[in-house]
């Protein structure tokens, strides 16, 4: 229970609005502060969310008066932890909520840290890896020596896809796997030979701490299940729990969530439900999210003004919003290209003419301006490709140049150590484990690759041949374990520790180094200052930036950045560009009467088109744009976009 001695007043707020400099007593914002109950909170974007939770953060900090007992903050990334840990740092008082008896920490830190960890220490286990797609790469390693079960899955069209997705599941560990649809019990009995090999699989790798993420739920919940007390426990330790971010949340961790804060813990949510746009998002927590009895809204947005609000609150799909904006942003010529196949090139480059143009209106002549599309990948056959079917199709479409995974080509990497660094950064930047991990990787196979290094057949070491190797002389984990400590952000990368981590790799590897160029291998291994690592500067070896667009006139030069809708999500941008892809449909085009202002009832997959656009709507402070395939739309669409208030501009030549 929470004690009176925290009750939030009138003066605290007037208090941290001075430190902070923005009004919390507007649009429900200080009912937000002073709530010490279970609470809803469905904040629109822009509305300053975080700097709510930082603001009453800071507050519950001068008063709280434990010394064994916590506020527990859980985000969903690791990128949202950070920015709270870093606003508080700043705040007097707020340092002190950053250590015990506190927690600041992504979900599944804290399920790992509290249930999980603790239970497979006490079994003799020790964890190398929590990761997809490293659990993948071995379980179909180990699924070549499973005879019967490589032969059972070698005739269903997702064979691998069971074998590489293998999951425990809830208090019992049912073993499951990873559908496109969903989470699917494996299609025989136990008592056959092909569930007995994939069971083998899935142990093997457990005894060598290789796990999936939703592994450590079914543990915790095993934990639970077996030790229900210590619910208990937690709910005295952590009286005050905040979820930040709660529509990123799936339904595993909403339900243990859940169970372990039943006990009397208060639990505040935040987040949008209507940018929800991560797979999986969908059943209970969308129904309960925000429940309607406890729930409060934060409507107004800081970011934008008027005119994309209203725009944008026709996307609100799950939770129906009349957004918000503020009059200085709506001056602004909101506009959609309309193109052709033959007029696409023109897209980018006077979306760059009308930010030039309508950005002189701006002081400032430093802005952030991104194009961003829903498709990166192209899932189409070779025939589908060269008959240009469902065009367009994809980003490249726009700028064929876009790559979305920059560790997989057109890099031009020349020491191991950068390597490191760019792994490093990538973690960082992405929160992305395995792209970090193969990116080591392949600074270790070019070490082999200079020495002359080949396989038994003669032919040089692949990803695979090596995985192989390692495996039979058993030192796949302890490369791991060197991997790991490569991608330990707060290890320090200095000569002394950079040699040591050299050392440790050839003793793994010396075996096959031929002696061969070893003057050429020293220099490649060398110890280099982080300060020398240029992140630009590995694309061809040039100082361009990747998927980076760069236009410039007589007045100004535009850089526009290229990316998808899911990685610019939480992003404010000075204007957007959404680049109308195809996913089941034209998604702009699909969404035409949206876009006019109509609201209508929408069915499973066009709710998911609408979170995925509200998302890209509400990133930009003064400027929106889209791109559209004319062919898709009628005139009368047009005309009815212009009564909208879209600016239209027709890029095609007649």
């Amino acid at each position: 229970m929470i004690d009176n001695d925290l009750n939030i007043s009138d003066q605290d707020i007037a208090s941290i609005e001075k430190i902070f400099g923005f009004s919390f007593t507007e649009d429900n914002r200080d009912e937000v502060l002073k709530s010490l109950s279970n609470l809803d909170v469905q904040a629109g974007p822009g509305s300053g969310k975080t700097t709510l939770l930082v603001a009453k953060l800071a507050i519950l900090a001068q008063k709280w008066k434990w010394s064994d007992r916590g506020i527990c903050v859980l985000s969903h990334t690791n990128v949202a932890r950070e920015e709270i840990e870093k606003r508080l740092s700043k705040i007097e008082g707020g340092l002190d909520l950053l250590g015990y008896p506190h927690f600041i920490g992504t979900i599944q830190s804290f399920i790992n840290n509290y249930f999980a960890l603790p239970l497979l220490r006490n079994k003799g286990i020790e964890i190398s890896f929590i990761d997809n797609k490293i659990f993948s790469e071995n379980a179909l390693e180990l699924l070549q020596y499973k005879y019967n079960a490589r032969r059972t899955l070698s005739h269903k069209y997702n064979g691998e896809r069971i074998a590489s997705t293998l999951e425990f599941e809830g208090s019992e560990l049912d073993l499951t796997y990873i559908s496109r649809y969903g989470r699917k019990q494996l299609p025989w009995g136990k008592d056959i030979e092909t569930y007995q090999e994939l069971k083998e699989i899935k142990l093997e790798l457990l005894r060598k701490g290789i796990l999936r993420f939703n592994d450590m739920y079914a543990f915790s919940e095993y934990y639970l299940a077996k030790f229900p007390s210590i619910k208990n426990v937690i709910n005295t330790r952590f009286p005050l729990v905040f979820i930040d971010e709660i529509q990123d949340s799936n339904f595993q961790q909403d339900k243990i969530l859940k169970d372990i804060f039943s006990e009397g813990s208060t639990v505040q949510k935040l987040g949008d439900i209507n940018q929800s746009i991560y797979s999986g998002n969908q059943g209970s927590l969308l129904e309960d999210f925000p429940y309607e009895e406890k729930k409060i809204e934060v409507k107004t947005s800081k970011r934008f003004g008027n005119k994309i609000a209203n725009s944008a609150s026709y996307f609100t799909a799950i939770n129906p919003q009349q957004l918000v904006g503020f009059d200085e942003r709506n001056n602004f010529k909101n506009t959609i290209f309309l193109f052709d196949k033959n007029s696409i090139a023109e897209v980018l480059p006077s979306f760059c003419e009308l930010v030039i143009d309508e950005f002189g209106k701006l002081e400032s002549k430093s802005h952030t301006v991104k194009a961003i599309g829903l498709r990166k990948s192209d899932s189409r056959s070779q025939e589908e490709i060269k008959q240009n079917k469902n065009f367009p199709y994809l980003i490249n479409d726009y700028f064929a140049d876009f790559n979305e995974e920059i560790t997989t080509s057109n890099i031009n990497i020349s020491y191991l150590i950068d390597y490191v660094f760019l792994s490093r950064y990538l973690l960082k930047k992405d929160n992305e484990f395995k792209e970090s991990y193969d990116l080591l990787l392949k600074g270790v196979l070019r070490i082999l690759s200079k020495s002359g290094s080949k396989t038994e057949e003669g032919k040089r070491y692949s990803k695979r041949s090596f995985i192989r190797w390692l495996n039979d002389v058993g030192k796949h984990q302890l490369l791991n374990k060197i991997f790991y400590d490569c991608l330990e952000l707060s290890l320090e990368l200095n000569k002394e520790n950079w040699e040591e981590i050299v050392s440790s790799i050839f003793e793994i590897i010396g075996i096959l180094l031929t002696g061969d160029n070893k003057g050429e291998v020293k220099e490649f291994v060398k110890y280099l200052d982080e300060s020398s690592f240029d992140v630009s500067k590995l694309a061809d070896g040039s100082t361009k930036d990747l998927n980076t667009y760069s236009y410039s006139n007589d007045e100004l030069s535009i850089q526009v950045d290229l990316s998808t809708i899911h990685s610019i999500k939480g992003e404010t941008h000075d204007a957007t560009l959404i680049l109308e892809t195809y996913m089941h449909g034209h998604d702009l085009s699909k969404l035409v009467e949206s876009l006019k202002g109509n609201r209508e009832k929408v069915k499973k997959r066009k709710e998911q088109r609408m979170r995925n656009i509200f998302v890209g709507m509400t990133r930009p402070k003064y400027l929106l744009c889209l791109a559209m395939y004319k062919e898709n739309i009628t005139d009368d669409d047009i005309e009815e976009l212009d009564n909208a208030g879209w600016n239209i501009e027709d890029l095609i030549k007649n």
